[in-house]
């Protein structure tokens, strides 16, 4: 079990995090401005497959013993160091909107998530 201080501090990251990213989605990816959004399947399914990412994501962490800063950080920066090459490699014009709202899907998902476990144990 993780000390509640552990966890207050995680879902308040994960808040931050999917504020910034959402920042940067909308400013950086689209533009300031919401792109024709793909068929209502193709959204619904990019939505589920992030929150299904989401729910794996809170699961695995709350079974797995929590890792050190250091390996956490590490961690961090190899997987993000990948994902920005295979991701330039496999689309150079940037990725799909339904793929951008998948991911807002699973950082939003993830934060409330973690602020729904948070305050759950607390009662």
């Amino acid at each position: 079990m993780v000390p509640e201080t552990v966890d207050r501090r995680r879902s308040r990251t994960a808040v931050v995090i999917a504020v910034v990213l959402t920042g940067i989605v909308y400013l950086e990816f689209w533009g300031g401005t919401v792109p024709p959004l793909p068929g209502a399947g193709t959204v619904a399914l990019a939505v589920g497959v992030g929150v299904a990412a989401a729910v794996l994501q809170l699961a695995f962490e709350d079974v797995l013993e929590p890792p050190t800063v250091l390996d956490n950080t590490l961690a961090f920066l190899v997987l993000l160091g990948v994902a920005l090459v295979v991701g330039l490699l496999l689309f150079p014009q940037g990725l799909p909107v339904a793929v951008e709202l998948g991911m807002l899907a699973w950082f939003w998902a993830t934060a409330v998530g973690r602020l729904v476990l948070f305050y759950g144990k607390r009662d």
